[in-house]
């Protein structure tokens, strides 16, 4: 039976007969079905929902947060239920340490300080890969308990336009956790709600010398200048990543974006003087084009400040 048809069975106003969240969320989570996981889901009301949860994820364990304490009857089986604010930073982080979640639902108080306060508090202690909705923006349009200066849905617009921006947007409304480029892989936004997702240790967890093999036997420089790239950001390997753009120079001596890679890694390894010159290089080769002397502008400029 679909998820879709499970809602309708159990009367949760998630199916398509009122808010059609659950066509999106077969689509997203259907891969987890066969998993045992720990699922939260804020807000209990009446239960049908948890029981949607229980019967989709049959080895999942499914936890309703609520403030009301006749939620408790709902409990049975997989299905447990806590009793407690999601505007309570103890209440979450001892929720998330006794059921570790790789998938929570937000359907509480529809306060925008609450979504927003409930997701920075509990995000981070997602697992790996793990997925983060929250439901009915629209419904609460202004804050309530000035945690937040803007609504939920302009908040988690933010976060999506940092994430297509590869977190170099600046905006001054509301700015991103400080943790969130490094946490988040990716959004799925549909009418009314948003699924942002964790990243998953596997998306590193490729042999590094499986890798490096790959890119040596391609005999591509672009190949060297994306791996150095890759060694410098995602693996802090900045001794490797000069060696590898250095390699990739070697193959394509004229190539001013060779230099430039050579130049990012030495400013990363603090060696201020070596990137200097490489981006120097950078401006001889590049024939007067702009960004190249931008890029060593900035470079003697930050270097004299220091």
């Amino acid at each position: 039976m679909s998820l879709n048809s499970l809602g309708i069975l159990y009367g949760t106003d998630k199916s398509s007969l009122r808010q059609n969240y659950l066509v999106h969320y077969e689509r997203l989570l259907s891969h987890l079905r066969g998993d045992s996981f720990n699922l939260i889901e804020i807000g209990v009301y009446r239960g049908a929902s948890l029981a949607v949860w229980n019967a989709y994820f049959p080895k999942a364990t499914i936890v309703g947060v609520d403030i009301a304490d006749r939620c408790r009857q709902y409990a049975k089986g997989r299905i447990k239920v806590a009793i407690g604010s999601q505007a309570d930073a103890a209440f979450l982080t001892e929720l998330a340490a006794e059921y570790p979640p790789t998938i929570v639902i937000d359907d509480g108080s529809h306060n925008p300080d609450h979504q927003i306060f409930s997701f920075e508090h509990l995000f981070p202690l997602l697992r790996p890969g793990g997925c983060y909705i929250v439901e009915d923006f629209g419904l609460g349009v202004t804050s309530r308990d000035g945690y937040a200066p803007i609504s939920s849905s302009e908040y988690f617009a933010h976060l999506q336009l940092g994430l297509m921006s590869r977190w170099q947007q600046q905006i001054q409304a509301a700015q991103w956790p400080a943790w969130a480029p490094d946490e988040i892989s990716h959004a799925d936004a549909f009418g009314g709600a948003v699924a942002i997702w964790k990243l998953d240790d596997l998306d590193f967890a490729e042999d590094l010398w499986a890798i490096e093999d790959m890119v040596r036997r391609s005999q591509e420089p672009d190949s060297l200048l994306y791996f150095s790239e890759y060694l410098e950001r995602e693996m802090g390997l900045l001794d490797r990543a000069v060696e590898v753009a250095k390699r990739a120079a070697e193959m394509q001596p004229a190539n001013p974006w060779c230099q430039v890679r050579i130049s990012s890694a030495l400013r990363s390894k603090g060696d201020v003087e070596g990137a200097i010159t490489a981006a120097r290089r950078a401006v001889e080769l590049g024939q007067g084009d702009a960004y190249f002397a931008g890029f060593l502008g900035e470079l003697v400029e930050g270097a004299e400040r220091a």
